[in-house]
């Protein structure tokens, strides 16, 4: 491995740790292209699939949605907003969810787990509230016009 591509994966790495949250590829590549004006997409991309296969990074696979990255961490799962695409860790007050869960499907069938994935979907707290509000007015509206008329 050159020194080169050595730098370049460790670039990517801090770039994703220092993003926060769980960028996509692009994402990675917008923010890193500006401190290495000469790395490839293509050397991004490949960066972090290297980084997830030696564990280093997850990455985060949603319905719909560009594989995101994270650092690697214990198990835990990730809501995807349907309406403005954001994505939260979930479960945090759970921590023990994910190997209870992996024993009880053992137990119940025979098998051995050995890694799962899961993911939820919907509406995130915001997004509900603004969900909320939209029909508060569209109710007020309703009520409106159904007294105009009388």
């Amino acid at each position: 491995m050159s020194t080169r591509e050595t730098k370049q994966k460790e670039a990517v790495l801090q770039c994703v740790h220092a993003m926060g949250g769980h960028p996509s590829a692009d994402d990675v590549y917008a923010a890193i292209v500006e401190q290495l004006p000469n790395i490839s997409r293509a050397t991004v991309y490949r960066n972090l699939q290297v980084l997830a296969a030696r564990e280093v990074l997850r990455s985060v696979e949603l319905p719909h949605q560009p594989t995101r990255y994270e650092p690697f961490t214990p198990i835990h799962y990730h809501f995807y907003c349907r309406a403005c695409g954001c994505v939260l860790n979930i479960l945090d007050e759970m921590p023990n969810f994910p190997e209870i869960l992996d024993k009880e499907l053992s137990k119940r069938t025979g098998l051995r787990v050995e890694r799962h994935r899961l993911s939820f979907g919907g509406l995130c707290t915001e997004c509900v509230r603004e969900e909320e509000k939209e029909q508060v007015i569209m109710q007020n509206a309703e009520n409106l016009h159904s007294a105009n008329m009388r």
